[in-house]
């Protein structure tokens, strides 16, 4: 999956394991630049999908809401691949 991106990227928050037993990720978005962190992709329940929840007063191109888009549509499509597989037993 894509985390790199022309003014963002996106860093694993539970690949540390900060968040053991959690059975989605959740990403932090940074600048790339400064490194400061803009907001956070994670999953929404109720949506069944990844969600983008920005930093408050924080401000977004067209481009960058592009890119998290196109991160939010992967991690979806891969989240559900892994439940599909586990669900079939492979």
């Amino acid at each position: 999956m894509r985390t790199q991106f022309l003014f963002i990227h996106f860093e694993c928050e539970d690949s540390n394991g900060t968040r053991p037993g959690a059975k989605t990720h959740r990403w932090s978005i940074q600048n790339n630049r400064t490194g400061d962190v803009l907001g956070q992709v994670r999953w929404n329940g109720a949506w069944r999908s990844y969600c983008f929840y920005p930093v408050p007063e924080t401000v977004w191109s067209g481009g960058c809401l592009e890119d998290v888009s196109t991160f939010i549509r992967q991690a979806t499509d891969e989240h559900h691949q892994r439940r599909a597989a586990s669900c079939s037993g492979s």
